[in-house]
């Protein structure tokens, strides 16, 4: 991957842009590899091998397995057709039939909002404008807070970013985290080691004396997740 990041001192835009495709690139053809070659000589989630004793072991336990979860599944569907059988079976089907679909259901949408005075919206358009009033207010709306006193301005050049500064703050980016519109993780920069502190401190050295930065890093994304 290291050999295969570009210049870092050609345009921000550009030079990031590929920067981004081969840290992708590579990641996808490393995980193809880890996951094909992942399965190896032992059984998936045991410390059985395939040897022929513990393959007859694991399919022994497998079936046992089988044929405890039917018992209990035959035992829920007998209560259920003794309950379709009571009087009120007409009821019990309708209620199991909306829970089913309920269950079925991804909150992707959300139908009905209130808006600002508490009042319901159900109209599509009502409830998209309210969503896109919401954030604008959210993400724009300076709330009060303490003033902090500028600094003297300091005589003399922007000082240049160090290697210690890049290599502090990737210590302390957690791994796991949702990538941006890029789509590079920040375990890609922690598994370049000095390799990628010094490709990063180069590159931003770039932006800070271009006044420019990626327009990846302008974007970001937004996912409500809605409430069941």
């Amino acid at each position: 991957m290291a050999a295969g990041l570009p210049d870092p001192n050609g345009s921000v835009n550009d030079t990031w842009q590929q920067a981004a495709r081969t840290i992708l690139q590579c990641a996808t053809e490393t995980l193809k590899r880890r996951v094909e070659g992942q399965m190896g000589t032992k059984l998936p989630g045991s410390g059985m091998t395939r040897s022929s004793e513990d393959l007859t072991i694991y399919k022994k336990y497998k079936r046992l397995a089988k044929v405890a979860v039917a018992k209990v599944k035959n035992a829920e569907m007998d209560g259920l057709y003794e309950k379709l059988e009571e009087p009120q079976a007409e009821k019990f089907a309708f209620r199991l039939a909306k829970a089913q679909h309920r269950a079925s259901l991804d909150a992707r949408v959300v139908k009905t909002v209130k808006n600002a005075s508490g009042c319901m919206l159900r109209t599509p358009a009502d409830v998209k404008s309210r969503w896109e009033e919401y954030f604008k207010g959210f993400l724009n709306e300076e709330f009060p807070r303490e003033h902090i006193p500028e600094a003297a301005p300091v005589e003399g050049p922007v000082q240049l970013w160090s290697e210690e500064e890049v290599q502090t703050s990737i210590r302390k980016m957690k791994v796991g985290k949702a990538v941006g519109p890029d789509g590079v993780p920040v375990e890609a920069w922690k598994a370049l080691r000095e390799y990628g502190v010094g490709w990063l401190t180069r590159f931003l050295n770039k932006v800070t004396a271009e006044g420019k930065m990626p327009e990846s890093w302008r974007n970001s994304i937004i996912v409500p997740i809605f409430k069941q």
